[in-house]
């Protein structure tokens, strides 16, 4: 996952970097993982992946915090003038009554149930207005959200869910 940092220095070459990462993560308890194209270091092990804002967006942040006693990792970004924000958290709570980290507390004049790939999600939205999909991956204990804060319908909001989805059965 991307969290916006940025690792400056000077190396010997690729095996001493990915050395030099092996023993970060080990120090620190992360994730790694190498492979001919590169490294991946997982320093805010929250699991999923955060990096992957949509073709086309623009303004893009990563940022992390608590939420309800839960560590949430956010991405936000504009897409065709839509303020976006992406949340993922991993959580022990396996019930049907799911967590909702969207931080989207406005009224609603519609809501439905449906699904992102094949987990459980909860719609809620004004017809071109603001909306949030929230959704739970019960296998890693993910939970995710997705607000906008103008142009949603329940079709825009489960197509963008489902670009922004990465399952971290992939990872596996």
């Amino acid at each position: 996952m991307s969290i916006g940092l940025t690792f400056t220095g000077r190396i010997e070459g690729p095996a001493a970097l990915a050395e030099a990462a092996k023993i970060l993560a080990e120090q620190r308890g992360c994730s790694l993982s190498v492979n001919r194209t590169g490294l991946r270091l997982e320093l805010c092990p929250l699991g999923g992946q955060l990096n992957n804002a949509p073709e086309g967006a623009g303004d893009i942040h990563y940022n992390a915090f608590h939420l309800d006693g839960l560590a949430v990792g956010e991405t936000t970004f504009t897409l065709d003038g839509v303020s976006c924000a992406y949340r993922i958290a991993l959580t022990y709570d396996t019930s049907s009554d799911f967590a909702d980290i969207s931080g989207a507390a406005e009224e609603f004049d519609h809501r439905a149930e449906a699904e992102v790939g094949w987990c459980p999600a909860r719609l809620a939205w004004n017809d071109g207005g603001v909306g949030k999909v929230e959704w739970f991956d019960v296998v890693p204990g993910q939970l995710y959200s997705l607000s906008v804060d103008a142009g949603a319908g329940r079709e825009s909001l489960l197509d963008l869910a489902s670009q922004l989805f990465l399952p971290a059965q992939d990872e596996l």
